[in-house]
């Protein structure tokens, strides 16, 4: 994670590794722990604390890397903006976070020693911009047909909610994906829908990182330090 994040300059690593060799990165399975990777902050007086259920798989490295643009930024806000200020928005945490996803994956793409290596981290790749983007979408229009019918003086019943969830799944997956009665139920295991309009930001965001990725590593050094600029 910090050789593919080197980009980002010195001082990021130094972030970094004052997260990482702190007592506040929890990254290992236990008993009876918390399997999902978060990265949570607590004012200036603190480093953020990060959570993880690393298991040596691809994808649990992949959560390192997220959650640790979640921390860098929230150190970084902390320590430059007044306490009033400090709680970044949904949308440019999630621009951090998945920034330095696609940097990892295109680093781990580039140096892949067989096709076979290059072939995983691509498809990997891909089901970031599946998940972020398509899914996210998904669940927004399911969100936005439930406030829509509050609004207009209705009520939302569980049938209501399931039989919605499904026709838009299956608006989504089309044809070609088999869908089956127990996905309506779906809905209830996304606890983002309890924070208003908060999966539209991964659809926007992740869209948002890969320009900024694709220019960084183009060479674009004013994108570069802008980027640079605005973690904080």
């Amino acid at each position: 994670i910090k050789e593919s994040l080197k980009i980002l300059g010195d001082d990021y690593e130094k972030d970094l590794s004052e997260i990482y060799e702190s007592n506040h990165t929890d990254a290992f399975l236990k008993e009876n722990k918390y399997e999902g990777p978060f990265s949570l902050a607590y004012g200036r007086e603190y480093l953020p604390f990060m959570n993880f259920a690393f298991d040596g798989y691809a994808k649990s490295v992949s959560d390192i890397a997220h959650e640790s643009g979640h921390s860098v930024y929230s150190l970084r806000s902390a320590r430059n903006q007044l306490p009033v200020n400090a709680t970044a928005t949904v949308f440019t945490q999630e621009v951090a976070s998945l920034t330095n996803e696609f940097l990892r994956y295109v680093s781990k793409i580039e140096n892949a020693e067989s096709d076979d290596e290059k072939m995983f981290y691509i498809e990997n790749l891909l089901y970031i911009f599946c998940g972020n983007f398509f899914v996210q979408c998904q669940y927004a229009e399911f969100e936005e047909y439930c406030y829509n019918v509050i609004e207009q003086g209705g009520a939302l019943s569980a049938d209501l909610l399931n039989q919605t969830y499904l026709d838009i799944l299956n608006k989504y997956r089309g044809d070609s994906l088999v869908t089956f009665d127990e996905n309506a139920y779906g809905w209830a295991d996304v606890p983002h829908f309890y924070q208003p309009y908060y999966v539209i930001n991964y659809a926007t965001s992740s869209c948002y990182a890969a320009a900024i990725c694709e220019r960084i590593l183009g060479g674009d050094e004013e994108v570069l330090h802008q980027f640079r600029r605005e973690l904080r």
